[in-house]
């Protein structure tokens, strides 16, 4: 408690002479005089700049600080909150206090209408059956580290937030934003706008925030949309700064029946999409009316309804810049008069389409796998594998479906600018060539890369397979495979030979038969050796566990058994074959079957090959490890 005196009194200090510190302390909704501060009152002191009970008065922008929910704390609210002055509401995090309404409160839970700025951060807003967040007017609204989790407006619009036009909007002379930052918005639902509805001028900047199954309710083809975020503005005005969403997240926004509806609806604005993942929405990701504005180092992954994004209106311009789209629908429709340009995009098995006077264009470097569409540059690659990886995190916070080290669209572009979605920055290196300048097509940059050349030798072929990409390098002809491999990082290269032939072992940057670990602090060379078998035989191995939970990692000398990935190898008919058994924590080896000699005290088995033979390792749970740790 102490440690929170201390810093309430540090941001007391930090308020400067126009504004005073207010400390909720009590979660109850209530004003009456018991010398307790609640929410209620504490904004009344703030409003009208007074002592209002147990709370202290207000002065210019307060500073509202809730000392609840250190454990978990909820304020269950009896109508709304108004705001009618400037001022910042501060919690103790979105998982420590949450506004909910009582059971009879069926209107928003703030009401926000001052001249000022206003601030809500670090709690959390849920159940609201309006939408949560009014905004009649407000200078600048920062909404940051917020959680909105199941609000739901079901006869009006925006399920989190609304911003409702009233019939005379703001001055671009005197802007004023809406920005949202570091937040999560979750299943909340409206007509439309399921979590944001802004129908009015202001500014609006999205940064760093979650969306994620939010809904939009209403049928009707001809209401406007947007399961995660609406936008509307009265003038498309071209010196004003653009609306943007900056490294953000949208997953599994809008509905299969309202598919052809937006997931973000943009109307009649400057936009800007930069840094931000559509993934797995049934709704289509982007739909733009009148709008000029870029989307860039984007990913569009699994949405499934007809199109990624779509742009309307003769006056709409889109530049489609460095962004991936895979799995989509389709990932482009131009439609009535309106335009979009494509540069350093990947479109892998999506398309582009135009109706009704629509254009797309491409100003180069793009790759697509199928029919070329979205490419009419001589600098585009078209039909062609751009090899992506799976969609994961690798180590970020972001979704991203990375390009494979071979990929083509490694450093296949130019005129990118200085960020990728995985947040590394371009550009880099990638094919670790030392070209100036070149970056990756699509959302995500390789980094950085030494060289792995893997050479073959031997009269026997096989392959090397690096692991970590699950990356095929063959030997076929004695070919060299070039592989570009992030710098600093550590790679296994597993041996693998062809019927007919055996490994026999590494030279250069490893030695003996063992799989290859390799760290690319610099350009590395590795060679396999693969002999040809004059009459080969095959050694199965099996490995009969006592539960499936159990691990067993076996080995052969000569190589070629490497169980895990290889449990079947062919050998020298005759060849005396050693194999070790490694059990993993847990695990015991109790015996082999089919050894002519059971060695390494029990943990290894040797036996001649002279003809096709199976061999089989029994594999029991540890006693001691039961005994000691239960069934955990």
């Amino acid at each position: 408690m102490k440690k929170l005196i201390l810093v309430g009194y540090l941001i007391f200090v930090s308020l400067g002479a126009q504004a005073n510190l207010i400390v909720v302390n009590s979660n109850q909704d209530a004003a009456i005089d018991d010398n307790l501060c609640t929410l209620r009152e504490a904004l009344v002191a703030a409003n009208f700049d007074v002592a209002y009970y147990g709370c202290a008065k207000g002065l210019g922008d307060d500073l509202i600080w809730l000392l609840l929910g250190t454990t978990g704390d909820t304020i269950q609210l009896n109508n709304a909150l108004p705001v009618y002055d400037g001022v910042e509401i501060q919690g103790p995090g979105a998982d420590n206090l949450v506004l909910i309404p009582s059971n009879n409160h069926d209107g928003h839970i703030f009401i926000i209408d001052t001249d000022r700025n206003v601030t809500f951060k670090d709690f959390r807003i849920g159940g609201a059956r309006s939408s949560a967040v009014d905004v009649t007017d407000v200078q600048d609204l920062l909404i940051q580290d917020m959680r909105f989790l199941n609000n739901i407006a079901t006869n009006d619009v925006g399920g989190a937030l609304q911003v409702k036009s009233e019939g005379s909007n703001i001055s671009y002379d005197d802007l004023q934003t809406i920005r949202i930052i570091d937040s999560e918005f979750a299943q909340n639902q409206a007509l439309t706008g399921g979590a944001i509805y802004i129908d009015k001028d202001y500014l609006l900047h999205v940064e760093g925030s979650l969306f994620e199954n939010n809904l939009t309710m209403d049928s009707q083809s001809t209401v406007p949309n947007g399961s995660a975020v609406f936008k509307r503005s009265s003038t498309l005005d071209f010196l004003r700064d653009p609306d943007t969403i900056i490294n953000s997240s949208f997953v599994n926004n809008g509905s299969a029946q309202l598919s052809d509806r937006g997931v973000v609806n943009f109307s009649n604005l400057r936009a800007e999409v930069d840094r931000t993942s559509f993934v797995n929405n049934p709704g289509t990701p982007l739909v733009a009316s009148s709008v000029f504005g870029v989307v860039k180092n984007s990913l569009f992954f699994g949405n499934t309804a007809d199109y990624a994004i779509q742009n309307y209106s003769a006056n709409g311009e889109l530049s489609v810049q460095f962004s991936t789209f895979h799995n989509n629908g389709d990932a482009l429709i131009a439609r009535s008069n309106s335009t979009i340009i494509n540069r350093g995009n990947v479109f892998d098995d999506d398309g582009c389409e135009v109706a009704t006077g629509g254009t797309i264009l491409s100003d180069g470097y793009n790759i697509e796998n199928g029919s070329p569409s979205c490419t009419s540059s001589s600098s585009d690659v078209v039909d062609s594998d751009p090899i992506l990886l799976p969609l994961g995190l690798y180590g970020g916070s972001q979704l991203i479906a990375p390009l494979s080290p071979i990929s083509p669209a490694v450093d296949g572009a130019m005129g990118c600018d200085d960020h990728d979605l995985s947040g590394e920055g371009r550009p880099r290196d990638g094919d670790a060539s030392g070209g100036p300048g070149q970056c990756d097509m699509g959302a995500v940059e390789r980094p950085d890369a030494y060289g792995l050349t893997l050479n073959f030798s031997g009269t026997g072929t096989g392959v090397g397979i690096i692991d970590e990409y699950d990356l095929i390098c063959d030997g076929f002809f004695s070919t060299p495979c070039f592989v570009p491999l992030p710098r600093n990082e550590t790679f296994t290269i597993q041996p693998f030979a062809d019927s007919g032939s055996t490994f026999v072992g590494w030279s250069g940057e490893c030695t003996g038969i063992t799989p290859c670990v390799v760290t690319m602090d610099d350009f590395k060379t590795v060679e396999a050796e693969f002999l040809q078998i004059g009459n080969p035989v095959t050694l199965t191995v099996v490995k009969n566990l006592e539960n499936p939970h159990l691990g067993v990692t076996v080995t052969s000398d000569p190589a070629g058994i490497s169980c895990g990935n290889s449990c079947q190898a062919e050998f020298e008919e005759n060849d005396v074959v050693t194999l070790s058994a490694q059990a993993e924590p847990g695990a015991l080896i109790d015996g082999w079957q089919n050894c002519d000699l059971i060695i390494q005290n029990g943990q290894g088995c040797k036996s001649t090959l002279s003809a096709d033979a199976t061999i089989t390792v029994d594999v029991i749970a540890d006693p001691d490890v039961i005994f000691a740790h239960g069934f955990e």
